[in-house]
Formats: structure tokens, C-alpha cells, sequence
């Protein structure tokens, strides 16, 4: 989730949490999802920045961890979000919550 996509938010650091969060929810909703993919781990390590398409809105930021590689919201929001797995009766419990 580019930055640059969010620059019209008043918080794009929140509105990508925002983002993150409701992908993340969806699948804590659903059992057959065991997990969600990003393509790297540290925001200098995405391939955005390098992408002919895309290399001209860098730096795009877009990944759950800053450059020095602590968490952003978005980490955060995406832990939540996993985390709706485990509310309610129907769903498979966790046994601890996430980092």
C-alpha cells in the first residue's frame, strides 16, 4: 500500500494502517486464510522504488516496516486485524496474541 495512493488523507501513515487493517480483517474473518503475503520487510526494500511504473512516486513506503526497521501502524493494524480470527464462538481460538 503506496504512500503516494494516500497523500490526499490527512494522516497517510494512518490511512495505510487503515488499509492494512481491513485486508488483515478479511482474512481473520475467513478460516481458509491462513495468512497474508507483503513483498518485503523494510520500506527501502521494496521493489516500487526500482519499478519503471511506479519509480517516479518514490518514495513509496509501503511495506509494515520503516527503513530502520521498526514498526509502522500498519504492522499493527495488520496484527489486529489477524487477530478478529479469535473473537467470537465460531472462530478458531488463538492461544496468545501477536507481537
Amino acid at each position: 500500500m503506496a504512500l503516494p495512493l494516500l497523500a490526499g488523507a490527512a494522516d497517510p501513515l494512518s490511512a495505510q494502517a487503515a488499509a492494512y487493517a481491513r485486508v488483515a480483517a478479511a482474512c481473520g474473518r475467513v478460516r481458509a486464510c491462513t495468512g497474508l503475503t507483503v513483498w518485503g520487510l523494510r520500506d527501502p526494500d521494496s521493489w516500487l522504488d526500482t519499478y519503471s511504473l511506479t519509480r517516479a512516486s518514490a518514495p513509496n513506503r509501503p511495506l509494515l516496516l520503516n527503513g530502520a526497521g521498526a514498526r509502522k501502524p500498519a504492522y499493527r493494524a495488520v496484527a489486529r486485524g489477524l487477530m478478529t480470527r479469535c473473537a467470537g464462538r465460531s472462530r478458531r481460538p488463538c492461544s496468545k496474541p501477536w507481537p
